[in-house]
């Protein structure tokens, strides 16, 4: 009995290692909230984008399209994710970097 309740766990484990961690708590997730999630941070980037008038914004603004693409189905999801990312990374070294600002 304890033998196989061994074997479940280690089943268990490494199913959880192939999948990742936080994978089936994120499969719980209905996908409405991704969307909802992705277009109100959007909304916040192009507000940020108007009240600071700072371009790097718009970057965050691609990065969120960009992600509401692959839960619409339309981008697959490494390569929506990867370019996301990247926008991400230029932005915020722009911003970092104080380029962009308002003259």
């Amino acid at each position: 009995m304890l033998a196989g309740i061994g074997v479940q766990a280690a089943d268990t484990a490494a199913q959880m290692m192939s999948e990742g961690f936080g994978h089936g708590l994120m499969a719980l997730v209905p996908e409405p909230v991704y969307l909802v999630v992705h277009a109100a941070l959007a909304l916040v980037a192009i507000w940020l984008w108007r009240r600071a008038g700072r371009p790097a914004f718009l970057l965050f603004f691609v990065a969120e399209v960009l992600y509401l693409t692959y839960h619409l189905h339309v981008l697959d999801f490494h390569f929506a994710h990867t370019i996301a990312e990247v926008c991400d990374a230029v932005a915020f070294i722009w911003l970092g970097m104080g380029a962009g600002s308002k003259a």
